[in-house]
């Protein structure tokens, strides 16, 4: 049976008790408060972090079995983790894969339409072309070329390289007119006491967001320019491309970039070797996508393909398209 207490001595020990924290309080000076408040919160939390953890693992479940068990029916990919191997990195290497059967087949398709074009294929990687690399390349720019020629697909007007896309050319030449317009609007604005920028000038002063505050302000005030700017240079530009490269095509362009590649690894462009495979490989990979589109004969191969159209094409655009010639060196 518990000692009951005498009230009157819990009064009592009570109020001195209060007294003699409050004074004991006074007494110290404020290096000790703090150091005594300071051990008080460490062992707080402490304590709490462990009741916290004693909980988790309470609640958590054994997730190691499980684990196991998932990576143990996971097929072919279990043994990704264990070799060093993400799950991107295998879809990866399935992708490359892939696309080398593709490439295998197409070269094949492509050597069967005459014992040249095998010939011509295997100069250019005796002369320095790696074989896996410029047949992927070869087999990728027939494929996309091909595809660009289909006018299912790419009308007339955007098979050109430089095209204003689903924008048409009357709204294109207006954009930098009006966008002027609206440059001498802002810029008036900007004058009057309804700036955006004036709203954050009044901004109650705040040293987080001051930095953020003043770059909007810059931006605000210097809208008109850019806007001013960026009109002059559509307007220049449009004009710079339509003039320079108004019938180049993406087909050219990557039958240009093939050239530069072989003439780059061989020291020559090969164009007549060039020539014949692009020429008959635009066929066989025309004739591949008509088969997955149930569709009929595949368009014929432009006229640029040929080696006097290519030798002519490569001699004008190279600079534009490719840029400056490797070195040796480089």
């Amino acid at each position: 049976m518990a000692k009951k207490k005498n009230p009157n001595a819990v009064a009592l020990g009570k109020l001195g008790g209060s007294k003699g924290g409050k004074i004991r309080a006074f007494k110290l000076t404020p290096e000790k408060r703090s150091e005594i408040a300071r051990n008080a919160v460490l062992a707080r939390w402490a304590k709490s972090k462990k009741k916290v953890q004693g909980k988790d693992m309470r609640m958590k479940p054994d997730l190691s079995s499980n684990i196991a068990d998932k990576q143990n029916q996971a097929g072919p990919l279990s043994d990704a983790p264990a070799s060093g191997k993400s799950a991107v990195a295998v879809a990866g290497s399935e992708s490359a894969t892939r696309l080398s059967e593709e490439m295998n087949s197409f070269l094949k398709q492509l050597f069967a339409q005459g014992r040249f074009l095998e010939e011509s294929f295997g100069r250019i990687c005796r002369d320095g072309c790696p074989r896996e690399e410029f047949g992927t390349l070869l087999y990728v720019h027939c494929l996309v070329s091909s595809f660009r020629e289909d006018p299912d697909h790419f009308p007339r007007d955007r098979k050109r390289l430089v095209n204003s896309g689903n924008i048409p050319k009357s709204q294109l030449k207006s954009v930098p007119r009006r966008m002027r317009a609206v440059a001498d609007t802002i810029e008036s604005i900007n004058a009057t006491i309804l700036a955006p920028a004036n709203d954050i000038k009044l901004a109650p002063y705040d040293a987080q967001r001051q930095i953020a505050r003043e770059y909007l302000i810059r931006r605000y005030e210097t809208l008109p320019g850019i806007l001013r700017l960026y009109s002059w240079h559509l307007e220049k530009f449009s004009k710079f491309a339509s003039r320079t490269a108004k019938r180049l095509t993406p087909g050219q362009v990557n039958a240009v970039e093939l050239v530069r590649y072989v003439e780059d690894h061989t020291g020559s462009p090969h164009y007549e070797d060039v020539s014949n495979l692009l020429d008959q490989g635009w066929r066989v990979a025309g004739r591949r996508l008509a088969r997955r589109r149930d569709a009929g004969e595949p368009p014929s191969t432009p006229r640029f393909l040929s080696t006097a159209g290519l030798t002519k094409l490569y001699q004008r655009w190279a600079k534009y398209v490719c840029g400056p010639r490797r070195t040796a060196g480089s």
